[in-house]
């Protein structure tokens, strides 16, 4: 079993159920609010020990009530947290409005997430050295993500980037510097500064060509996509009825990277991945909706 690293958000989520996303200017009623543990980071960590993975986690809460609990059930779920830092800024928050048809609309503030520093990570290195993958995404300062992976390449831990959300200032000279990218479809166009519709074949082989990491796009409802060298293979999704896709893609990343942790080849954990982010779609919530290992088994 290989150990898995995250470096990313921990969020407070309050969920709003409405009949549609606003407009500008536009107020609505919510028909419900629920308030649940998130973070890009902290959802992919859970994702990741839920579906058998060893998995530890650095991040930023805050001093506050809600940071130690977040902080508390990380621990609950199996996930090594002594490289939490407190802040004294308010831990992060996300607001999420949820539509009859499932799709979301997400407000972010980051409070305590950015406060993590490149000095914390350095403080952190004999920590960082342990593991064989470390897993990043875009809810973090760009200079604390630019120092982590130049600091995994430095020890020898392999690199998985998801960029999420979407950052126009990162520097992509990054992108050959890492072992898996792993964007949605929108996330992709942006880094290759695509712009209305593309031929995701072609433009994942290009990207490859030109920074030689391991690509994975997922594609909604036409599945995800591999390009490794010659190799491109599409996996199709799990039809299910959607309720929530707020935490579908980081279910995804979680039980891709849980699935190569225990070994398997990527379209193997291509697959298993498909199966998880299905059942997550399926359930109201984002660390809720994450399935274990054995929902999916069955």
């Amino acid at each position: 079993m290989k150990k898995v690293l995250v470096i990313g958000s921990i969020n407070e989520d309050m969920s709003f159920r409405l009949s549609h996303l606003p407009q500008g200017g536009e107020t609505i009623a919510a028909d419900s609010l629920k308030v649940s543990h998130g973070g890009k980071g902290a959802n992919q960590a859970v994702a990741l020990a839920r579906l058998g993975a060893e998995v530890a986690m650095i991040g930023c809460v805050g001093s506050d009530d809600v940071g130690s609990h977040i902080q508390r059930d990380l621990n609950d779920e199996g996930i090594d947290t002594q490289g939490i830092l407190k802040s004294d800024k308010n831990t992060g928050i996300a607001i999420i409005n949820v539509d009859d048809l499932g799709e979301n609309s997400i407000v972010y503030y980051p409070g305590a997430n950015y406060e993590l520093t490149v000095e914390d990570l350095e403080a952190q290195k004999e920590f960082i050295a342990t593991f064989d993958y470390c897993l990043f995404q875009f809810e973090l300062p760009l200079e604390v993500i630019y120092y982590a992976i130049d600091l995994c390449h430095e020890l020898g831990v392999k690199t998985v980037l998801n960029p999420a959300p979407y950052n126009h200032l990162f520097n992509k000279d990054y992108l050959s510097k890492l072992d898996y990218f792993i964007p949605n479809e929108i996330e992709f166009a942006d880094a290759m500064n695509l712009e209305g519709e593309f031929d995701v074949f072609s433009q994942s082989k290009h990207f490859y060509d030109q920074y030689q990491c391991k690509l994975i796009i997922t594609l909604g409802s036409r599945g995800s996509l591999l390009t490794h060298g010659d190799t491109q293979e599409l996996v199709d999704i799990v039809p299910t009825d959607v309720v929530d896709t707020t935490a579908a893609g980081d279910t995804y990343i979680g039980a891709f990277m849980s699935a190569i942790a225990r070994g398997l080849n990527e379209i193997e954990a291509m697959k298993l991945a498909t199966k998880a982010s299905s059942k997550c779609v399926s359930k109201a919530g984002a660390q809720d909706s994450i399935p274990y290992l054995n929902d999916i088994l069955l």
